[in-house]
């Protein structure tokens, strides 16, 4: 079927409107497909709605806009739902150089020559992190997976999602690949780690191993003025052997004999055993005392200011003192009295 009409400059030339058999008009574009455009071509329009319209099955549609005129597309399947028919995707550009894009710039995802996207975290390697940095993450199985030669896997992780490290050699095998290594910490001081807790490997300043073979000398010394009565504790988690106790003793006016003594104590403060100097110390002196494993037990001072006391090799508990005073207690916050304590201890 068709009708006739004019041509739009006049000349009197007839043109057939062309319909199908249902009487529909037929109308084609002013350019063929993947053709350039020529003349006004027929535009596709769609409409405006401020909440979206519900079609039936079967049912004519606009096309679906904003309220700025741009199309709206939605994908098939909702979020975290199933995939159904085919869903629209997202696409990339892949470019020989990296883009600038300037502040509130539009900007194509970037692919690599593969068309694999590019990631790329938001602060470069030993840089401070800002923002919200890409994080790695991993996989936790209940089993060891077996992957072949060039495949792909997941970061291992255990069930607390910790990364779980193999060497790359078994125990009793040749060193092959760069196997992982257990790396250390050198501390100026010791630490001191509480129950439990975590620790890095001690090293010392040329990063060798620090390793505790056993008993560790040590020493401690108190040497305020004032005070003939001084106590020594022995520090939780150790076990200390006293080798050797050093007092110089300087008596002050007070008359009296001064009777030093080396006392030891449970965690109670419960005496469980003594060593008393062989000789007294009269008022106004200055006299040297050495108490160690096996010297001489001298009860007269020797070149008139020295005198030595022999004590028996014990391993006092944490939390057990050595108490050094003066048994008479005749100036105990005049007479002054420096001590220097020698001893071994180990960690337990």
């Amino acid at each position: 079927m068709s009708y006739a009409n004019t041509v739009k400059d006049g000349s009197g030339t007839a043109y057939w409107l062309l319909c199908n058999s249902d009487g529909y008009l037929l109308i084609a574009g002013g350019a063929a497909h993947d053709a350039a455009a020529a003349g006004n071509p027929m535009r596709v329009a769609g409409v405006y709605r401020s909440s979206a319209p519900a079609v039936s099955d079967g049912d004519i549609a606009d096309l679906y806009v904003d309220a700025a005129g741009r199309q709206l597309v939605v994908g098939a399947a909702a979020n975290n739902a199933a995939a159904t028919g085919n869903p629209v995707l997202i696409s990339g550009i892949y470019e020989s150089s990296d883009r600038t894009l300037d502040a509130n710039d539009a900007g194509t995802l970037a692919l690599d020559v593969a068309g694999r996207m590019k990631v790329v975290g938001a602060a470069a390697e030993d840089a401070n992190a800002v923002g919200s940095p890409v994080l790695v993450g991993g996989r936790y199985d209940s089993s060891w997976r077996t992957l072949d030669n060039t495949d792909v896997g997941a970061i291992a992780l255990d069930v607390a999602g910790r990364t779980v490290a193999v060497g790359a050699s078994v125990e009793d095998s040749g060193v092959t690949g760069n196997p992982v290594l257990i790396a250390g910490r050198y501390d100026s001081t010791n630490r001191d780690l509480d129950n439990g807790d975590a620790g890095a490997l001690a090293l010392d300043a040329d990063s060798r191993l620090y390793v505790n073979t056993g008993w560790l000398a040590a020493l401690s010394a108190d040497e305020a003025a004032d005070d003939s009565d001084k106590t020594f504790t022995v520090t939780a988690a150790q076990e200390w052997q006293i080798q050797s106790i050093w007092v110089e003793l300087t008596s002050s006016a007070d008359a009296g004999n001064r009777q030093l003594c080396v006392e030891l104590q449970d965690s109670a403060s419960d005496v469980i055993g003594q060593w008393r100097a062989g000789a007294v110390q009269a008022a106004s002196l200055t006299r040297y005392y050495m108490f160690s494993q096996a010297p001489l037990d001298l009860t007269a001072f020797r070149d008139t200011d020295y005198l030595c006391t022999p004590i028996a090799p014990l391993t006092l508990p944490p939390g057990y003192k050595i108490r050094v005073y003066d048994k008479a207690a005749i100036a105990a916050a005049a007479d002054d009295m420096i001590i220097q304590l020698a001893y071994q201890y180990r960690v337990i």
